[in-house]
């Protein structure tokens, strides 16, 4: 067959240029004799068809001839060293050929020839040693020069000799080999071959010499062009770094603008700091010319300013009613900006201040712009310090850092006495904290304060200024002259402007009129610049010199001499028939508790004066200008504008805080009609009318822009942009009603709107526009909210009684927030958090559960997305438990729910009462039905209540188990330590288990059920026995304990049977015994214990490679079988065929028996001694947990001293019992096994296989008890953990319906590994306080897949064929009373529930998809994201899935549901710090739980639930919450039993020497 050439048909395109190797290689190809007996053609082929050969294949080749003996140790090493030469040899070739494998096929399939020859020519190679070496020793030197070979075809040349010369050399030495197998070595290998081979080899050695000299030449020519090269980079080098500093310093200045901006927008309040600058410039347009020069040549205002270091930081100015002092503020403002940092506050009646944070950044961002505008430094330190800064005590610091950095600072607060109300507080508290910065640096920062003389005391200033020593300056006796400048300067203009109009001037009349006029109001004015202002303003609208003359012969006539007067006077003016309009706009600026801008103002007027009617929009007032609008309908108002004329967004506001107070004392100044007063009603009126438009009867909807904004619109698709109103009216609605005087229609009104529907979009609009309205807030230290309705409708007056009942209304809001004020308040981020998950759902108050508030609540009927429900009737709903512990528990299934709730209980009688509810599910989204109420009725002593329900007295302990709980399926009922059965009837009575006079727990928490047989487990029964003697001794329980005492559980530590009557049953009690009878070991054999070998004949040895074979398919690696015995691989391949498809397949059982005896005593029998295999630091790694984290042992060899096995007696032991109730009542006791504990484990209840006499139950420390209950036989093995440094908290087992395989699902908790461990040495110094610096726990779920042994399914362990590990979060301290997920079994997957505001749920798959070739694809999670309960996090929430009826047929498609479970007002139990006392917790800390919790005050909330449709869903995503597993270590699998130390048995020892 002739050698195929690397041609375009044989893997290499035609288009490509070969290399100079390329083509010396075929042309030696070519060259070849083609006769078919040319031996060296026919090596060449021989090389080429030995595929696949890799440097590791030869290397397992030569090992393997070794071992053989077909060649020495030393020509191994030989070969090893020349193999090593060729994959570097390789790596040049791969360099040179033009992608075809022919080159590196010939040459490392000769080596492989050559090898394969050993075993004819045995002895041979030994003769050929230095040859080979001499080989070596060249290819080693030709690789050396591996860079130079691809720029030079002189180099490559050189090296194909070398390569044929290693072809000649191989087939050489094959030949010999070939000719070996036919004679002797002596004969074969003759000195003319040994010359042959070392002729090649000096070939070889000329070629490599050929290349040194070759390569020489090379590196000069390389030498030489890198110096080109470097000198170019160095050129470019230069000129780059010429443009990149060019380029820092544009970017520094643009980082500095982009930094300096960001925190602009971080302290800017912008309502606040808009009618802040507002006022300030405003008053600087008010400043007539020539006056307030005063102030700057005032002594005392000198002191203040010029000198270093005043004597007093703060200057308190004061004056009359207009006198000027807001002017004269801004003045003062200017006059010291230029040479100091200025940051100032003017109060203002309607602009109150709403928070201290706010005028706090109001300040901050001031002094930050001084900070700016001198250039000082802008990191991202700073920016980062800024952005952090969301509390007032931060900002405060802030404000410090500033004001040291620009020295000195000036703050100015105008206008003290217009805080009103709340304002007042937070003006008192800002000043404080600038008296103090002013003590903390003096010289450096300097208070100005304004404010007016009145008899009314002003609360901030008497408070914090006025005990201060200050400077005090009285105004009234300096504006004097600025006011007679003022007005004779208004006279002067009019002269100027009707003199010069005149032909002749102005008659002498005239002139006396003026002058007249003029001296009046000089001597009237008093230094009033208000009072002034107004008599002459009206001088410069007129145009007429008659109009003008008219206004001057009134103001010597009969013009009002004081302020009230002139205001009354001015309101007169509006036209009779303008006046009922005029009412509403006036009062509606004036009331307002913000300014409100031209278009809010009419579209408020349009509502009130319409009704809300539709006609609203052909309204006459539509029509008119603004002008005209603001001279018809309004007097004393100023409009802010930046043009001559006012637009749609100027602000309206009263002329002067005096005109609040007229309208106060004067409202019917218009007229006494009701219609003509104004009063404070009307703008309350117009924020009820708005906001029960029928437009607002649907909500809001959001559409997505082509930017990906939101847009809102209402029903009708107008946006809401164009509701001028309606952000106003859903702020302050409630708060203008405050003012308004309750009457019975108001309140009818209000009701109305608060049960309709409006009000839920009300609160959409909140939600969306206004910021904090739902966050709870400290007042001296006590959690309260924002009033969203008016205080006498959350408490309606009732004169008979002096408190007063609060409302239905309000206790329902606060219902609403107890469990929905997370989605209404977008968490309480206020736009804060960039990666707020909230903020995309803004808005969607749709998603809130409104139907599971119940029926009686009065917003349960608003509109929501989803189908929701509440499982407690109205009847059990109105008890007084609504605010005491109900003690409930909950069980669902596919076609119904149960809930138990406690619903009396007598203290004296001890009489317990529980209400038992069935409620039926529907094949749709309709909501459960009641189908069925039982009363059960027990007592104390029977379910020896107290026991689970009260923690211990002195700080002792406090048991972790749930008073009441259901069994996985519901067929089983535990109130206490009393168990019922559910009937036919749906009905649960009383089940008793034992014989009479049996020993029984007074305590357990585990229990499961299968048919008639019943298992009943506890790891904490013999810690309840210390509480029992505790509440004995304290609280005088006695008969009842005593009773309970009587019944005390045997901790014999092993196996113990029931009594009977049968003498068999009775040897087999002696014969379990003798596993705990320390004096008997060598007498009794245990008779229900089985060894790994008596169970594992199934799998045998072949249960590693199961393992490996696993590891393959999880990691989508091939697998591959090495294996030649045929049993060996049907029976991977059986296996495999389980793994990855559905619970299916054969096992052939084979037949090994052997025994194995258990240690006679426990390890725990020994002091100090703790037990450990050899994977147990896999488990813990030396740890134990403890208090939320893993705490270290002490490190050393344990000290083997014997302890008396009496005291064995004490320590934790766990039980399990399993009864029989098939038969008779009582049931009975057909299986009792007890054992040490060895770690605490969590909501482990046993598992009953679904066909089998078997059970399984998780012990603790990685080790699964699987017991054949009707043989009497049980065997213990041990998962394997996933990670170091790693404890199991809970293990959940189930077997799948088939009885095929046993699922597995182990909650893990790991410390981190970077943390520094730390030893915590007593119990007493580790609080829960301390919990900030615990290192965190990381929380994950291994879940594993087993399948069982066919037909010895209860003597033979599981073996592994799937597992998924995923991590489930973090956290400090784990709740084990509550653990933060629930598990939801299906035959395919496993749903794990979080306990989240969110719904979290991952879809585990329980077997392998074998079309999914992607690693990691096993986790699946909901792309929708589903609002929960915000009290979901102290509850257990579930998820059931949904179906699509294709497994059932005819049944219909079913949506999924998720139940959130009832709340509970007892505090979360974590896990604690001693190992011996696993499963309690200090009275401390559920104290310090139940300060934490939710639910401590006010209604607990029942359980309720919500249909969740596939579209609701979203579907189902893959999640990046797996994580990955270590290969090797046989995660999960079911460890062999293996031979233990026993510490009395094995310890034969020596003494040990330390050689030094």
């Amino acid at each position: 067959m002739p050698v195929q050439q690397p041609t375009a048909h044989h893997g290499v395109s035609s288009s490509l240029k070969f290399s100079t190797f390329d083509r010396a290689l075929q042309e030696y190809i070519d060259k070849l004799p083609k006769d078919k007996h040319s031996k060296q053609l026919k090596f060449i082929e021989l090389c080429r068809d030995t595929t696949g050969v890799t440097p590791q294949s030869i290397n397992d080749l030569i090992q393997q001839e070794e071992a053989k003996h077909n060649i020495s140790g030393p020509v191994r090493r030989l070969f090893k060293r020349i193999t090593s030469a060729l994959a570097d040899y390789s790596a040049v070739i791969g360099q040179l050929v033009s992608a075809q494998p022919l080159p590196l096929a010939i040459i490392w399939g000769a080596l492989k020839v050559v090898v394969e020859s050993a075993a004819r020519c045995r002895n041979m190679f030994e003769v050929m040693k230095d040859e080979l070496q001499a080989l070596a020793d060249q290819i080693q030197r030709i690789t050396d020069y591996e860079d130079l070979y691809g720029d030079s075809d002189a180099m490559q040349r050189y090296f194909f000799c070398s390569y044929t010369n290693m072809i000649r050399f191989w087939h050489r030495v094959h030949k010999e080999c070939h000719r070996s197998s036919i004679s002797t070595v002596g004969q074969s290998l003759t000195s003319a071959s040994t010359k042959k081979l070392f002729g090649i080899v000096n070939d070889l050695k000329r070629d490599v010499e050929a290349i040194a000299q070759e390569a020489s030449v090379c590196q000069a020519k390389l030498d030489n062009i890198e110096y080109t090269d470097a000198q170019k980079e160095r050129a470019a080098a230069s000129k780059e770094r010429d443009i990149q500093s060019a380029w820092r310093e544009k970017q520094s200045a643009q980082n500095y603008l982009e930094l300096c901006g960001m925190i602009r927008q971080f302290l800017t309040p912008w309502q606040a700091e808009s009618a802040n600058s507002s006022r300030h410039f405003l008053n600087l347009q008010n400043q007539h010319p020539g006056t307030c020069n005063w102030l700057a040549e005032d002594a005392v205002f000198q002191a203040w300013t010029d000198t270093e270091c005043p004597v007093h930081p703060i200057l308190s100015l004061s004056g009359p009613l207009g006198c000027g002092k807001s002017v004269l503020s801004s003045f003062a403002i200017r006059h010291v900006e230029s040479r100091a940092a200025v940051a100032f506050y003017f109060c203002q009646f309607f602009q109150p201040c709403d928070s201290v944070h706010e005028l706090l950044r109001l300040l901050a961002l001031q002094l930050f712009n001084a900070y700016f505008a001198r250039k000082l430094p802008v990191d991202s330190d700073l920016c980062h310090q800024v952005l952090c800064s969301t509390t007032p005590d931060q900002i405060q610091t802030l404000i410090r850092e500033l004001v040291m950095n620009l020295t000195p600072a000036y703050f100015f607060f105008d206008g003290l006495d217009e805080a009103q109300g709340p304002s007042q507080t937070h003006v008192a508290v800002v000043l404080d904290v600038l008296i103090r910065l002013c003590d903390e640096f003096p010289g450096r920062l300097r208070l100005w304060c304004t404010r007016r003389r009145q008899m009314r005391a002003v609360d901030c200033y008497h408070t914090c200024v006025r005990p201060r020593p200050h400077f005090a300056l009285e105004i009234s006796n300096h504006t004097a002259a600025d006011v007679v400048r003022f007005i004779q300067s208004k006279f002067e203009t009019i002269r100027d402007r009707f003199g010069a109009a005149a032909a002749d001037g102005l008659s002498e009349q005239d002139q006396e009129l003026v002058a007249v006029a003029e001296n009046y109001l000089v001597s009237r004015a008093q230094g009033n610049f208000l009072w002034a202002k107004l008599m002459v303003q009206d001088f410069d609208g007129e145009d007429r010199i008659e109009d003008v003359f008219e206004l001057l012969r009134r103001v010597v006539g009969n013009q009002p001499k004081e302020l009230s007067g002139i205001y009354k006077s001015k309101f007169c003016r509006i036209k009779p028939d303008d006046r009922k309009v005029a009412a509403k706009v006036i009062a509606i600026i004036a009331f307002a508790r913000r300014q409100l801008c031209v278009k809010e103002i009419r579209d408020a007027l349009l509502q009130v004066t319409t009704r809300g009617k539709k006609s609203a929009s052909d309204s006459d007032l539509l029509k008119l200008s603004i002008t005209t609008f603001l001279s018809k309908y309004t007097a004393l108002i100023e409009v802010d504008q930046e043009t001559s004329e006012p637009g749609p967004d100027s602000f309206c506001r009263l002329a002067h805080s005096s005109v609040l107070e007229f309208l106060l004392e004067n409202r019917t100044v218009l007229g006494e009609e009701r219609a003509l007063q104004i009063t404070s009603y009307t703008i309350a009126d117009a924020c009820l009318v708005y906001l029960a438009r029928p437009i607002y009867s649907q909500l809001l909807q959001k559409h997505v822009q082509d930017d990906g904004s939101p847009m809102w619109v209402d029903s009708t698709d107008r946006p809401m942009n164009d509701h001028y109103f309606a952000q106003y009216s859903a702020k302050y609605w409630s708060r203008h009603l405050e003012e308004v005087e309750p009457e019975k229609a108001l309140q009818t009104r209000v009701a109305s709107f608060v049960e309709s529907t409006n009000f839920e979009t009300c609160i959409q609009m909140q939600m969306l526009w206004v910021q904090g309205k739902f966050d709870l807030y400290s007042v001296c230290g006590r959690l309260c909210l924002l009033r969203i309705f008016p205080s006498w409708f959350i408490r309606p007056p009732n004169p008979g009684r002096k408190w007063s009942a609060v409302s239905k209304h309000w206790e329902n809001y606060r219902t609403l927030l107890h469990d929905w004020r997370g989605l209404l308040s977008c968490g309480g981020c206020h736009d804060r958090e960039v990666e707020c998950k909230h903020v995309d759902h803004r808005g969607e108050i749709d998603r809130l559960w409104w139907a599971a508030l119940g029926p009686d609540h009065i917003f349960s009927h608003f509109h929501s997305r989803y189908t929701s429900f509440r499982l407690i009737d109205k009847a059990q709903h109105t008890t007084k438990f609504d605010k005491d512990e109900r003690y409930e528990a909950l069980c669902w299934k596919k076609q119904c729910f149960t809930t138990l709730r406690l619903s009396q209980w007598n203290w004296t009688t001890h009489k317990l009462i529980f209400v038992c509810q069935h409620w039926s599910r529907g094949d749709s989204s309709v909501v459960p039905s009641l189908e069925m109420t039982q009363v059960i009725e027990t007592n104390e002593a029977v379910t020896n209540w107290r026991l689970y329900t009260k923690h211990s007295v002195e700080d002792s302990f406090n048991l972790v188990a749930r008073p009441t709980m259901f069994s996985e399926d519901g067929g089983l009922l535990r109130i206490g330590a009393q168990v019922f059965s559910l009937t036919d009837d749906g009905r649960y009575q009383p089940l008793f288990l034992g014989e009479p006079g049996s020993s029984f727990p007074s305590y357990f928490e585990e229990f499961s059920r299968r048919d008639g047989f019943i298992s009943i487990a506890s790891r904490a029964h013999t810690a309840a026995e210390e509480l029992q003697m505790q509440y004995r001794e304290l609280e005088g329980i006695g008969a009842d304990l005593s009773r309970l005492e009587s019944f005390a559980y045997s901790q014999t530590g092993q196996p113990v049977g029931e009594d009977s009557d049968d003498e068999g049953e009775d040897d087999e009690e002696r014969a379990f015994n003798a596993l705990s009878d320390s004096e008997s070991d060598n007498d009794a054999d245990d008779e229900g214990y089985e060894s790994w070998s008596e169970g594992s004949t199934d799998y045998g040895d072949n249960d590693n490679r199961i393992e490996s074979e696993l590891d393959d398919v999880l990691s989508d690696e091939s697998a591959s079988n090495t294996e030649s015995e045929q049993e060996v691989e049907d029976d991977i391949q059986s296996t495999h065929a389980s793994e990855v498809g559905h619970p299916a397949g054969n096992d052939e059982d084979a037949n090994s028996d052997s025994s194995e005896d258990p240690p006679p005593l426990p390890p725990s029998a020994f002091i100090d001694h703790i037990a450990r295999n050899s994977d147990d630091e896999d488990v813990l790694d030396g740890s134990k947990l403890t208090g939320g984290l893993l705490g270290d042992f002490q490190h050393g060899r344990p000290t083997l001293s014997w302890r008396n096995a009496q005291q064995s007696k004490n320590e934790p032991q766990m039980m399990l019992s399993i009864f029989d109730n098939s038969i008779k009542s009582p049931a009975k006791r057909i299986f009792q096994f007890s054992h040490p504990l060895p770690f605490m484990l969590y909501a482990s209840p046993p598992a009953f296989h679904p066909h089998q006499p078997l059970l399984a139950w998780p012990l603790g420390a990685g080790d699964v008890l699987f017991v054949d209950f009707v043989a009497k036989t049980y065997f213990m093995r041990k998962i394997r953990s996933s990670a170091p440094r790693t404890r199991a908290v809970a293990v959940k087992l189930h077997f799948s319906a088939c009885g095929r395989y046993l699922h597995v699902a182990s909650l893990e908790a790991q410390t981190n590994s970077n943390i520094q461990k730390r030893k915590v040495k007593s119990f007493e110094k580790h609080s829960p306080a301390d919990s900030q610096d615990l290192p965190e726990l990381q929380l994950n779920l291994l879940l594993l897949t087993c399948r069982l042994s066919l037909h010895k399914t209860t003597r033979c362990p599981p073996v592994l064929v799937h597992r998924v590990k995923i991590s489930v979060g973090t956290c400090k301290k784990l709740s084990v009373s509550r653990l933060p997920i629930t598990f939801t079994w299906t035959e395919q997957d496993l749903y794990v529930t979080h306990s989240t505001p969110h719904l979290r749920v991952l879809r585990l798959a329980l077997f392998h998809d074998a079309n999914d070739s992607v690693q990691g694809h096993n986790v699946l999670v909901p792309r929708n994201r589903t609002f929960l309960p915000d009290t979901a996090a102290k509850r257990d929430v579930y998820f059931l899935p949904g179906s699509n009826g294709e497994e059932t047929p005819g049944s219909g498609s079913r949506p999924a549901v998720v139940v959130v479970g009832a709340e509970t007002r007892a505090g979360d139990i974590a896990l604690i710090d001693k190992p011996f006392e696993v499963g309690f917790t200090t009275a401390a800390e559920v104290a310090d739980s139940v300060s934490d919790g939710v639910g401590a005050r006010g209604f607990l909330a029942p359980p309720v639930g919500c249909f969740l449709t596939e579209e609701d869903l979203g579907g189902w995503m893959r999640a990046d919450e797996e994580v990955p597993v270590q290969k090797g270590r046989g995660v999960g699998k079911f460890d062999p039993r293996k031979e233990k130390f026993d510490p009395v048995e094995d310890c034969d020892v020596e003494p040990y020497l330390k050689f030094v």
